[in-house]
């Protein structure tokens, strides 16, 4: 791809720093998004997906026909991205306190808690949850017959 139009090497420059990020630990940076600004993502650059470039830039050309504004919207979600990377400032480790151990009364905190969405889902992860449900609900359903 080296005799690419700029555009083209920009989207495809773009997957790959995102698609870096994507593959740290649970692609925790994306929570940084909103889940809206999540999708503009996954939806145009595709950072979840190993793709060559010939295909990257074939979606990249069908998604903008079906959803033009998509292009806008990815741009502005990555740049917000980029500024909280220029930003960031690493998080302090939390604190393990012992049972009982009581925390000090002098001070606030604040718990923020963050979505990474899955462009895929995560079989894995769902179908133990469905198993279980399956059961509980055969037991309920023979406890509750005489």
């Amino acid at each position: 791809m080296l005799n690419a139009p700029h555009h083209y090497q920009a989207y495809l420059q773009a997957h790959r720093a995102l698609r870096s990020l994507w593959l740290e630990p649970d692609g925790a940076v994306f929570a940084e998004l909103s889940p809206h600004e999540q999708w503009y993502l996954h939806d145009y650059f595709r950072p979840s997906e190993q793709l060559p470039d010939q295909d990257l830039l074939a979606h990249r050309k069908a998604i903008s026909r079906q959803r033009p504004c998509l292009p806008q919207s990815a741009g502005r979600a990555l740049s917000l991205l980029v500024r909280m990377l220029q930003t960031y400032v690493e998080p302090r480790p939390a604190v393990i306190r012992k049972p009982g151990e009581r925390l000090p009364t002098t001070r606030v905190h604040h718990i923020t808690v963050r979505a990474v969405v899955q462009p895929e889902p995560d079989v894995a992860r769902y179908a133990p949850a469905v198993v279980q449900m399956v059961m509980k609900k055969h037991e309920k359903d023979h406890r509750a017959q005489p």
